[in-house]
């Protein structure tokens, strides 16, 4: 649903740091190879799960793709630090598959910033990344945080960061019931493949092809 948006944003972003340039390029580069699930609205995400839950394995680590995109759409109002901001829209890239003994994930918000050039404040709606990431390893109940932004930003981020991880965490947990979703033994997806011809017409203009992904039916 956007992880064409996601990958567009990262890559049309302009930091100044060379730290900051090269993690948002390697993101971009996960989420390309990210096979994306999309679950529309997480109140009824809630719903379906309480409805439709069958055997439940242990999913946190059942999962055969090594970079998976979780997208969903929120509906609470609670602002995002240190963006100041509700969230709409919501992903988490999970990376490392079940042949591993540790995941990796970072969060995703679309969010508005305020973007000060001279005297003039300008306001936008992008894909922010997380400034934490987050390492689960199997056997292990904790989970280890550190942040990856650049020194422009370790004040800000030292200030806010028991908020970050929580609000970060918030959204891994949700990303763990989807696992837990889509392990359940009667819960089917569908996949949704954009038509090839608007996708030609969206290069030829520019413009990322939109991604398959897989709906939960």
């Amino acid at each position: 649903m956007w992880k064409h948006e996601i990958m567009g944003d990262l890559r049309g972003a302009t930091p100044t740091h060379e730290r900051t340039k090269e993690f948002f390029k390697q993101s971009a580069s996960w989420v390309e190879s990210a096979q994306v699930f999309y679950f529309g609205e997480f109140e009824k995400i809630e719903n379906v799960y309480k409805s439709k839950v069958g055997t439940v394995f242990d999913a946190q680590f059942d999962n055969p793709y090594s970079f998976t995109l979780f997208e969903w759409s929120e509906s609470r109002k609670e602002n995002i630090l240190p963006y100041q901001t509700h969230a709409p829209r919501r992903a988490v890239l999970m990376i490392g598959d079940k042949t591993q003994d540790r995941q990796f994930m970072l969060g995703f918000w679309y969010a508005k910033v305020f973007l000060q050039k001279r005297e003039i404040t300008k306001e936008m709606w992008t894909w922010c990344v997380s400034p934490v990431i987050a390492e689960a390893r199997k056997g292990e109940e904790n989970v280890l945080w550190r942040s990856w932004a650049d020194s422009t930003q370790e004040s800000e981020i030292r200030e806010h960061f028991d908020q970050l991880c929580e609000e970060t965490n918030i959204d891994f947990a949700t990303s763990r019931l989807y696992l837990d979703i889509l392990n359940c033994q009667n819960v089917v997806t569908k996949d949704v493949i954009p038509p090839e011809k608007l996708n030609r017409k969206r290069i030829r203009n520019g413009k990322l092809p939109l991604a398959d992904r897989k709906s939960v039916v």
